[in-house]
């Protein structure tokens, strides 16, 4: 039994021989749970599952319990179930101990975000950056922290956090860079545009940075406070489009030109453009014709503003 890796049906056995007590109630346990485990380290995950979870339901407070939701998370990531792996990963970090909890907060944190989901993200990777006795860990962390609040749109703590990646010495040029371009979009979004200029003309400068191109056309808008394509005609001799039309999400069409008329409705010249610039730049409206803006949002004024 022990060869074939069946502890359950061993035990079983030696009960029925009248020498079930040869073992005690905790040898037990570890017998069931450290054959469980030799399947998981063999990669044999859907066995591990099943074996893992006979375990918990025979052991449902085993002194191997955080250890065997560990491996069910780990064994949920090797088959490209993030989902449920986050859950056991969340039970780890709630009833786990050592190592394991660190590991489990970095994995539900990078799966969270790859998942999209950006508050859960942040706040793995707040934990994580608490909780971390390992340096390598708590830059992650950091630098989670700043692109999943970015991500969620939580810009104060995008803000906080891409301050903290910059003062990191394990930052490299690249990742600075990043935590740049991640203030200067932030800044945008939250009306600061002079702060957000500043840092712009700043990554310009810098022809290798991979966000050139978009820093000189986010330069390009906020000096001529126009919004246009690049060659865009002045004149058209046909209509423009409505604005509606430029929406990224049509099925919220409506929804989102009122939400748009709120937040420039006591807003003039190149503060109302501003508005429409972040909601380019956070990919709700596509870039669209100056007279396309002008036409749904007056208060925009004349191209001089």
């Amino acid at each position: 039994y022990q060869t074939r890796n069946q502890p359950e049906e061993y035990l079983a056995y030696i009960e029925t021989i009248g020498k079930g007590s040869i073992k005690t109630a905790d040898e037990k346990e570890n017998m069931i749970f450290n054959s469980a485990e030799q399947i998981f380290l063999s990669e044999n995950y859907q066995k591990a599952l099943v074996s893992l979870q006979s375990y918990k339901d025979k052991y449902p407070g085993g002194s191997n319990l955080y250890k065997a939701d560990f491996y069910i998370a780990e064994s949920y990531k090797a088959l490209g179930k993030k989902e449920k792996a986050c859950d056991s990963y969340k039970a780890v970090i709630e009833g786990g101990h050592g190592s394991f909890v660190e590991i489990s907060m970095l994995s539900f944190s990078v799966l969270s975000y790859q998942l999209e989901r950006w508050d859960d993200a942040y706040s793995g990777y707040q934990s994580l950056y608490s909780a971390a006795k390992l340096d390598n860990n708590r830059s992650a962390a950091m630098t989670g922290m700043m692109r999943s609040a970015f991500k969620g749109h939580n810009w104060e703590a995008a803000l906080t956090a891409a301050d903290e990646v910059i003062k990191d010495a394990r930052s490299d040029a690249e990742l600075k860079q990043e935590a740049e371009y991640v203030k200067a979009k932030s800044y945008l979004a939250v009306s600061r545009r002079d702060e957000a200029y500043v840092i712009l003309n700043e990554l310009a400068k810098d022809m290798s940075s991979e966000f050139v191109s978009e820093m000189q056309k986010l330069i390009a808008g906020l000096d001529d406070d126009m919004i246009c394509t690049p060659n865009a005609s002045k004149k058209r001799s046909k209509a423009e489009p409505e604005f509606s039309t430029y929406i990224v999400d049509q099925s919220c069409a409506n929804e989102i030109t009122m939400v748009m008329h709120d937040a420039i409705a006591d807003r003039r010249g190149k503060d109302a453009i501003l508005v429409i610039v972040c909601a380019m730049e956070l990919g709700i409206i596509t870039r669209l014709p100056y007279l396309a803006a002008k036409k749904e949002f007056p208060s925009v004024g004349g191209r001089s503003n």
